[in-house]
């Protein structure tokens, strides 16, 4: 073998393997160090790799494969992953160097809406975006209450009583309660659409707005000869879908003022004389009679006295009403008198009322019309004279 070894300095070249530098012992000898065991790196030497001495001297390392398959696979590895790591370093140099932009588009911006049985906003909640710096973005849910919705409806007429005359138009109002912390306009854009009796309610229009307690409006409603209750209705309504409906029962009843006499329930602002002297010529009249026609003018105008005198004791009827006379007897000039017929005085309109003795049915009664202060009345008679305590129910003839 020395015969094809190249000789310098007199020596002949040589290579060798080895994993130990402790064996570098020659002279112009080129040896190869094999340091890719990873359990046992020497010392001072690239790990996992093969180094290159010329005698003593490090020439060189480097990584080496067992076959060129190996070699094969890692070049296409090497080459591939340089590829990819050009396109992430690009890739990062745009989020360093440039902004970011964020589209977010929902119409209302609300979310998790909670409604009020009436349709109004309770609470919800938004989807905050703020950008914090050019590549930062901060998403925020916000809770919002709205303290001004709507929290009780109710309806009233403008009579304590609850009962209306017929022969007047009333107010009707509906009271829309709502804590007025917030604007009125703020309120107003979170309503629903509000009919009531089939009318939309315009709750822009101040003029039938009271933005701190009520909104109201006004019904002209005409009298007819049937006396009913009236019913109101309200609905509330979302995009065409009902989220509150009430129909307010009886809101309104139609009901006439009535003056009874002959009876105990009732103080009548006339004096006794007066009053005996026109009961007892009422008394002398059986109204339907013949002689109807001939009641005189003076009594006409006795019973107007005693209309005026006590036009602040008419009292509403109501179908509940029981109203008991007294049936005493009475002296008028020398006579006493057992008994009397029992009276009432109605309110203007044309109507028919049933009539019950004791809760029995008795429409025999009748009736004489007169005028006073441009407005007409009856007075309506009883079938026969009483003696004794007894009671009527009057109630309206709907059939």
């Amino acid at each position: 073998m020395k015969n094809f070894l190249i000789r310098k300095n007199n020596v002949a070249v040589s290579a060798y393997i080895t994993d130990d530098l402790s064996q570098i012992t020659t002279n112009g000898a080129l040896t190869i160090v094999d340091n890719s065991d990873p359990s046992n790196n020497i010392k001072g030497l690239p790990p996992n790799s093969y180094c290159l001495f010329l005698d003593n001297q490090f020439l060189a390392s480097g990584y080496g494969f067992s076959s060129y398959l190996d070699y094969y696979r890692g070049s296409y590895i090497a080459n591939s992953y340089e590829g990819m790591c050009s396109y992430v370093i690009n890739e990062l140099d745009k989020l360093h160097n440039h902004s970011i932009d964020v589209d977010y588009t929902y119409n209302d911006k609300k979310i998790d809406i909670e409604y009020t049985t009436y349709g109004w906003i309770k609470s919800y909640k938004t989807l905050e975006i703020s950008k914090e710096s050019n590549t930062s973005f901060k998403f925020e849910l916000i809770d919002h209450k709205e303290l001004g919705y709507i929290n009780n409806i109710s309806f009233y007429t403008s009579y304590n009583q609850g009962f209306v005359p017929v022969d007047t138009n009333t107010q009707i109002y509906l009271n829309l309660y709502k804590n007025v912390t917030n604007k009125d306009s703020e309120i107003i854009s979170y309503a629903p659409t509000i009919k009531f009796n089939n009318e939309t309610i315009d709750l822009n229009d101040n003029s039938v707005k009271n933005k701190y307690t009520y909104f109201c409006i006004t019904r002209d409603i005409n009298y007819t000869n049937n006396v009913y209750d009236k019913n109101f209705e309200l609905i509330c309504t979302r995009n065409n879908e009902v989220v509150y409906h009430y129909i307010f029962e009886n809101g309104v009843k139609w009901r006439h003022k009535i003056l009874p006499f002959n009876t105990k329930d009732f103080n009548l602002l006339y004096n006794d004389d007066d009053y005996l002297r026109l009961l007892h010529n009422l008394n002398t009249y059986r109204f339907s009679d013949i002689r109807f026609g001939d009641i005189s003018q003076g009594i006409i105008n006795t019973l107007k006295d005693f209309t005026r005198d006590n036009i602040n004791n008419f009292v509403f009827l109501d179908d509940t009403n029981t109203i008991e006379y007294e049936g005493i007897e009475y002296t008028f000039g020398s006579d006493t008198y057992n008994a009397s017929y029992d009276y009432f005085i109605v309110e203007a309109g044309t109507y028919d009322f049933d009539f019950y003795f004791n809760d029995i049915k008795n429409n025999n009664w009748n009736y004489i019309t007169f005028e006073y202060n441009n407005k007409d009345y009856r007075l309506y008679q009883s079938p026969q004279k009483y003696i004794g305590k007894h009671n009527w129910k009057i109630k309206y003839n709907h059939e």
